[in-house]
């Protein structure tokens, strides 16, 4: 079974191929390392600065939320897609 101790999460630029392989070595006995890697043009460090700041702002983000009572405890992490609630186009206007 996977991650039966505890899941984490990687979200990666597609040019990282240093950080999947280390989780996974360094991750103990019934934790999983979950990878998602996502495509980013033109890298540089400037706009690795600027995407840091924003991972920041995200984090803190779902963290006030969390204490909000807005996003409730889970046990384990979930798909980020809903399954129900999503909002479906109108007809389209001429």
């Amino acid at each position: 079974m996977y991650g039966w101790r505890a899941r984490i999460a990687l979200i990666l630029a597609h040019s990282n191929t240093v950080m999947e392989p280390e989780f996974g070595r360094l991750a103990p006995e019934g934790v999983s390392v979950h990878t998602s890697r996502v495509r980013i043009g033109g890298i540089s460090v400037e706009g690795n600065l600027i995407a840091e700041q924003a991972m920041k702002h995200a984090v803190l983000a779902g963290r006030l939320a969390f204490r909000a009572g807005r996003i409730p405890r889970k046990r384990y992490a979930t798909a980020s897609s809903p399954a129900e609630g999503l909002v479906t186009p109108g007809p389209v206007r001429s």
